[in-house]
């Protein structure tokens, strides 16, 4: 997600040819904006005492139709800014072949604008040195005076003209559509929009938090703590790393040690088990460990585990788990780095923390937790749930899903500028 910064502060986004970048800074608006007529020129004047001028505008409650120059429909809903920021920028695009010699200025207007939902050309925005202008006569792109506009790569639930149900108590269910992408955060708009977390495993024998009795625990104090803090759950221990032995495994190795990198061996007393949604069965043969579950109706991967490094982090996701000898396999090698052997990949006493195990779900909702979700992905459509904190509604309130990828796996933006 994308945003511009509080009110009363501008973003300029100003593309040069040869070297595009972003530039956050004050700039005073020259370009002169010319309106339908007269009337619609001055209703647009007392929108802000300042009368900010730009060549086009962009509003969430425009349209890609309209001309996109007035910054407020006008008053026959004839005419008024663009729906769109892609829409702008062909707009933009066309005015800077015909007239390349002057500044042109784009303004975005309150709102969230959801990129995957864009009336025109949705998904990623990328702009290019042909959105550029010159050094002496650039393009710019900021927010409208005083108005604090969110670009976003998620698509709130209410948009998608869904509704969820509400089987009992704070509980609440809603079907996706079916081209939905797989996603990992959801974030949930009351007041404030925050990321809501997917549940965790928790251990006394791990660093953080967990359930006992009704009451959340730290582990670091003894002491009862608030119950919210349980949904950040337990880091917990690598109990030993795994020799690749005749296995085959993706393996590193340094000083006559060796280690494998696709699994590590974990605490019996952790809440290790074969969950509901993991699909991988042990195989008994650590050479080829696991197999799918033809009876599981759950993708390969759905639970994950994010292993801390001293200077890494790999996310990874868990394949089988062997609950006879401890041992976990993932469904690919960790980083490894025989100048630091210790240092990347499974290593004893590294934490690590494991997410989205549907039995935890059910564990944490029934001890009283809150403000957790879990993504059902065993048949189609794909169920999403969220246990709702106190006074929450989902069907009120605003819930987003994430639904366009990084532009690489290590990473990216849903704003490109090349």
């Amino acid at each position: 997600m994308f945003r511009w910064p509080a009110p009363n502060r501008r973003v300029l986004i100003t593309l040069l040819p040869s070297v595009a970048f972003l530039v956050i800074s004050f700039f005073a608006i020259l370009s002169m904006a010319r309106f339908a007529d007269a009337a619609d020129k001055a209703g647009a004047r007392r929108l802000r005492p300042n009368n900010p001028i730009a060549d086009f505008f962009v509003a969430d409650d425009g349209n890609d139709s309209w001309s996109g120059t007035l910054p407020a429909h006008n008053s026959h809903h004839t005419d008024g800014p663009f729906a769109s920021i892609a829409r702008a920028q062909i707009a933009m695009q066309k005015l800077l072949q015909s007239k390349p010699n002057r500044r042109i200025t784009v303004m975005i207007r309150q709102g969230t604008y959801s990129l995957p939902l864009s009336p025109t050309n949705p998904g990623t925005l990328n702009f290019t040195s042909n959105d550029s202008g010159t050094p002496q006569m650039p393009v710019t792109w900021e927010n409208y005076p005083g108005e604090n506009p969110v670009v976003s790569g998620g698509e709130p639930i209410s948009a998608l003209g869904l509704k969820w149900t509400n089987p009992s108590g704070n509980f609440w269910q809603v079907h996706l559509p079916t081209n939905t992408q797989a996603f990992e955060y959801l974030f949930y708009k009351k007041t404030n929009s925050d990321r809501r977390f997917r549940s965790r495993l928790q251990s006394s024998k791990g660093l953080g938090f967990y359930m006992k009795d009704g009451s959340c625990y730290s582990t670091y104090t003894g002491k009862t703590v608030d119950i919210s803090d349980c949904n950040l759950g337990t880091f917990l221990k690598v109990a030993g790393t795994v020799p690749p032995g005749h296995t085959g495994c993706p393996s590193v190795r340094y000083q006559g040690q060796s280690k494998c990198l696709d699994r590590f061996r974990y605490d019996p007393s952790d809440p290790i088990a074969r969950w509901a949604n993991l699909n991988g069965i042990y195989t008994g043969d650590p050479a080829n460990p696991c197999r799918a579950d033809g009876s599981n109706p759950y993708p390969a991967g759905d639970i994950e585990l994010t292993l801390f490094g001293s200077w890494t982090v790999d996310l990874m996701r868990i394949n089988c788990v062997d609950t006879t000898n401890h041992i976990i396999y993932l469904t690919g090698p960790t980083q490894g780095n025989p100048g630091d052997y210790s240092c990347f990949g499974p290593a004893a006493g590294h934490r690590y923390v494991i997410e989205n195990a549907k039995d935890a779900f059910q564990q944490e909702r029934e001890a009283g937790q809150t403000g957790l979700w879990f993504l059902d992905r065993a048949s189609v459509p794909w169920t999403l749930s969220y246990v709702a904190n106190d006074r929450e509604n989902p069907n009120i309130d605003n819930v987003a899903i994430p639904q366009l990828q990084p532009a690489t796996p290590t990473g990216g933006s849903i704003i490109a500028a090349t």
